[in-house]
């Protein structure tokens, strides 16, 4: 992804803004109390990654200049993207798909004996 590449709304994963607890204390214990405080615009989940990925997952945010939430969600706007791009292509051939066309392919076949290690187990198909 190219740095600065900016994500489209409908697609972020986003962590609302930390509201501090104004309870007193020091920066560092408002720093502990910070809850978080969502809207219905910016829903977030925990996401557990095993560490491995999280560092390769951080260092490719590093070098694309984002941070690692941006770099994440961008990676899975993309894999949605395109698994709903297959299936919609897939989907759209099966419905165009004629049973005669099969038959018509089906009738190129040879009529000959299977290759070696091709053939069906003796007990037929399951």
């Amino acid at each position: 992804m190219p740095p600065n590449t900016a994500v489209p709304r409908d697609c972020r994963i986003s962590a609302p803004a930390p509201v501090a607890n104004t309870s007193g204390g020091d920066a560092e214990d408002q720093g502990r109390v910070l809850r978080r405080q969502s809207d219905q615009d910016d829903e977030t989940d925990p996401l557990k990654l095993p560490s491995s990925i999280k560092a390769a997952a951080a260092r490719l945010a590093k070098e694309d200049g984002v941070s690692l939430n941006q770099w994440i969600a961008s990676a899975i706007a993309q894999k949605v993207g395109a698994v709903e791009a297959a299936a919609d292509f897939f989907r759209t051939r099966a419905e165009e798909a004629r049973p005669e066309d099969l038959h018509a392919i089906l009738a190129l076949a040879r009529d000959r004996a299977p290759d070696a290690g091709d053939e069906l187990p003796p007990s037929g198909p399951r």
